[in-house]
């Protein structure tokens, strides 16, 4: 059962909100590095490595989305850039999804 600890302050979660923010902004920029765009969206994961299927292409924009969130919580650019141009390159094709 879920125990809510009404004592905990805000700054005591810091250090974990800024570890959370490490770990993810290594693991977008090896995905940045390894992923081919012409595969899709990663999305589902075999023997450890991420893998596509056509119909989870619409999932792409979580991958710049999340891209933009970090850039949000931690100002660096990269992520910004990154957000930005995975967006306008490879999301047009996405506004019409049904």
């Amino acid at each position: 059962m879920l125990q809510i600890n009404n004592h905990i302050e805000p700054n005591s979660l810091l250090p974990r909100i800024e570890r959370l923010f490490d770990l993810s902004a290594q693991k977008m920029a090896d995905l940045q590095k390894r992923w081919n765009p012409e595969k899709g969206a990663p999305v589902l994961t075999a023997a450890g490595q991420y893998t596509s299927r056509r119909w989870t292409e619409w999932t792409q924009g979580f991958r710049f989305g999340s891209a933009i969130l970090q850039y949000d919580a931690t100002g660096d650019e990269r992520f910004l850039e990154m957000g930005r141009a995975g967006t306008v390159g490879s999301m047009g094709v996405h506004v019409s999804d049904v």
